[in-house]
């Protein structure tokens, strides 16, 4: 028989759960964290509270950017490679806001003057824009409803369960994490199962190998014990995932130190103190 993944309170006790993220969110922005840029060395919980005002915010004003952001962030670092080819854009058209306008551009650009504009050389993200402008144009009730009301309304509807039916979900190299994303900027509050946010429950959680859809579940978990919405979650997993786990290096070496203890016999209370891993965490590696 297959084993169903444990959800994040079959390993962690609410008061653990609390505890772990009141120490993530105690820690201040680094300078790889996102929003270090626009809020310096704040508390990431701090970061995460001011990231609330700006959902919906780059949909309302400028759709066309926020349909962009979400495409180039899709397996990129956003500071070192998606915000600056952003600033570009915005700098190079500074008038460019709407699906029309965006949809305009796109005519009248060869494919290889597109991909100098915005910073990649890939044929998969291009394709996905098109497609993605396809289906907002598909959706569009009326020529007199917005880009913002269009796109909300789809976001608010979507069926995680269901993407193959969704007009947006079921186009080729969108998948769950670029999906949610889209949703976010659109104004929804919900997560973004993105490797950084995987990495943290992972890793700070005991969360291992899970999907996209377990990662949500589990912080949506995180935000009903923490009365916290999932968005301001979200931010504070994903502002210490990219402020505190390096690219390249892994951090289950805590957990394998943890296990080469138990194994050796030394106590668990000692284990969860030089580790920082909760009880449950040692008694399930």
């Amino acid at each position: 028989m297959k084993r169903v993944k444990k959800t994040i309170l079959e390993i962690n006790t609410k008061a653990d759960i609390l505890k772990k993220l009141k120490e993530v969110g105690s820690k201040p922005l680094t300078v790889t964290s996102h929003s270090y840029e626009k809020y310096g060395a704040i508390t990431i919980a701090k970061a995460a509270k001011k990231s609330l005002s700006s959902i919906g915010r780059k949909g309302t004003e400028k759709p066309a950017i926020g349909i962009i952001e979400v495409i180039l962030s899709a397996n990129r670092d956003y500071n070192k490679v998606v915000l600056p080819n952003l600033k570009r854009i915005e700098k190079l058209h500074p008038n460019l806001k709407s699906v029309k306008q965006l949809e305009n551009l796109l005519k009248r650009t060869s494919k290889e003057d597109f991909f100098e504009l915005w910073g990649h050389r890939d044929n998969k993200k291009y394709e996905t824009l098109c497609e993605i402008i396809k289906a907002i144009n598909a959706m569009r009730k009326s020529k007199s409803e917005s880009d913002y009301d269009t796109i909300h309304k789809w976001a608010i509807n979507v069926d995680l369960y269901n993407l193959k039916s969704d007009p947006i979900g079921k186009i080729k190299n969108v998948a769950i994490a670029t999906t949610q994303h889209l949703r976010m900027v659109f104004g929804v509050e919900t997560v973004k199962p993105d490797q950084r946010v995987k990495e943290v429950l992972e890793n700070e959680f005991g969360l291992e190998k899970i999907s996209d859809i377990q990662a949500i579940v589990a912080v949506q978990d995180i935000a009903r014990i923490s009365n916290k919405s999932e968005f301001e979650v979200d931010q504070i997993l994903v502002k210490y995932g990219s402020g505190y786990y390096s690219k390249y290096t892994k951090q289950l070496s805590v957990k394998d130190i943890a296990k080469n203890l138990r194994e050796l016999q030394v106590d668990i209370d000692i284990i969860a103190k030089a580790t920082r891993l909760s009880k449950k965490q040692i008694i399930n590696l």
